[in-house]
């Protein structure tokens, strides 16, 4: 395991107190970098030859993008890289997690996306 690429849980949280001599990395952007890499709407399977031939998106993928465990280091709990389901996203795909911050959103302001149409309309020049 490469120490230095992997970022400080105590540095992170602001409580290191090492410093220097900490074995881990105590710079933010070894984390940032693994997380922009992440490509959710392509099968990392592609390059091993691997890809299964069905359009099905794994549960268990979901699951994990849904609750941000996905990453270099999530395994499949179903038979791993010898899953049967694809492990992207299909073009287009919301997250649940997305959904709730436009509903919260939409909640703000006390109106449904309808009537916000309709009171545009009303506002219209006739």
């Amino acid at each position: 395991m490469d120490y230095k690429a992997t970022l400080c849980p105590y540095f992170k949280a602001g409580v290191c107190e090492k410093g220097k001599k900490c074995k881990y990395s105590h710079d933010m952007s070894v984390e940032q970098a693994k997380t922009a890499n992440i490509d959710i709407y392509s099968d990392p399977r592609t390059k091993l030859g691997k890809v299964p031939d069905t359009i099905i998106t794994c549960n268990h993928f979901l699951e994990a993008v849904e609750k941000d465990l996905y990453g270099f280091n999530w395994v499949c709990p179903n038979k791993g890289d010898d899953c049967g389901y694809r492990h992207m996203l299909p073009l287009g795909y919301v997250l649940s997690r997305e959904k709730r911050e436009s509903d919260d959103e939409q909640e703000e302001d006390g109106l449904t996306f309808e009537e916000k149409i309709e009171e545009e309309r009303r506002n219209l020049p006739s």
